[in-house]
């Protein structure tokens, strides 16, 4: 392993602000790990986990030494996948439509690596990773003592785990069951109506189709990163109560919302910043995109302190106008 001092990681954050960590190391095992965070503890620095870095937003400087993920490998057995950390998740579901198993079709060309997909619960048109998982497997940084987290201890919620609000937690690897019969979940509304604007019949449709379509939905509404830099989805949809929804629907009626088994209500959060004029605006070096009011976008110079006043300046118009606390879905780093 190689060990670098003062390292910029403008090149690791999709956001592609100016970021430098005081150390980083590039791992590909759990001894590595095991020898990295050692050396780390010897340095007096705390350790910090990259993966893609497609969902973190930096500070100028981190005091800190830089892991990033480089464990590779999937084993299979029958529907069973034990899957390493460091493997690129949209690559991983496409390896799973051409070894014909199913169930992850609708996760198709989010962003990041498969240990990132736990800690935030990833979900996408209908589906998320935590109907699939079986359990996760880590070594706690502090202890560096293995543990197995079953799916209910992994306490999943929309957009949340157990371990993003407990980061001593490294992932090593995640066992998934996917299934053996291609019957994809065409449901959600925007999915079957692509689909049939692209004569498939949406019950009919094989997960490869939905891929597909998951695929072009997801180009076509969201900017590449690689063009235009960004984190995706910058706040996450609230869930209301029905008092709640109500209150809303008195101020804005025609909001759009999705009732779930619970009885809670989705908000498109999207659809009010549009309508607030949020869409496309943008202020110096931060911006909304022009195609999709989530996402959040930097140009050249932009810093986590111009991001972060520039999202508080939305979450502040939202609260003043609907009486909604706009929670911001990246993990902030300080």
């Amino acid at each position: 392993m190689e060990f670098k001092k003062d390292f910029s990681l403008k090149e690791y954050n999709s956001l592609e602000l100016e970021s430098s960590a005081k150390m980083f190391c590039d791992i590909s095992n759990e001894n590595e790990l095991i020898e990295a965070v050692k050396y780390a503890n010897e340095q007096k620095l705390r350790t910090v986990i990259l993966g893609s870095g497609t969902n973190i937003v930096l500070p100028k400087n981190l005091h800190c030494m830089i892991l990033r993920n480089n464990l590779k490998g999937v084993i299979k057995e029958g529907r069973y996948l034990k899957v390493s950390s460091g493997e690129n998740w949209h690559d991983f579901v496409l390896w799973t439509l051409a070894n014909d198993l199913f169930g992850l079709e609708n996760l198709s060309l989010i962003p990041g690596t498969v240990g990132a997909a736990p800690i935030q619960n990833i979900g996408a048109y209908g589906e998320e990773i935590a109907s699939r998982l079986v359990s996760v497997n880590t070594i706690n940084l502090e202890t560096l003592q293995k543990k197995i987290f079953t799916n209910d201890e992994c306490q999943f919620s929309y957009r949340d785990s157990f371990f993003k609000k407990n980061k001593q937690y490294f992932i090593c690897s995640i066992d998934l069951k996917l299934n053996l019969i291609d019957l994809p979940n065409t449901s959600y509304k925007s999915l079957s109506d692509f689909l049939i604007s692209n004569n498939i019949t949406p019950n009919n449709a094989t997960a490869s189709e939905v891929s597909r379509a998951v695929i072009e939905i997801r180009s076509r509404i969201l900017p590449n990163p690689s063009v235009i830099p960004n984190v995706g989805s910058f706040f996450k949809n609230p869930f209301l109560t029905n008092s709640q929804l109500e209150n809303l629907l008195s101020i804005c009626e025609e909001t759009p919302y999705f009732t779930e088994k619970n009885n809670k209500h989705k908000i498109s959060v999207a659809y009010l910043l549009e309508k607030e004029g949020w869409k496309g605006k943008s202020y110096g070096e931060v911006g909304v995109s022009a195609t999709h009011s989530l996402v959040l976008t930097t140009q050249k110079g932009a810093t986590q302190k111009n991001l972060l006043n520039f999202a508080s300046q939305i979450q502040y118009s939202i609260k003043d106008k609907y009486n909604l606390d706009l929670e911001i879905e990246p993990i902030i780093y300080n």
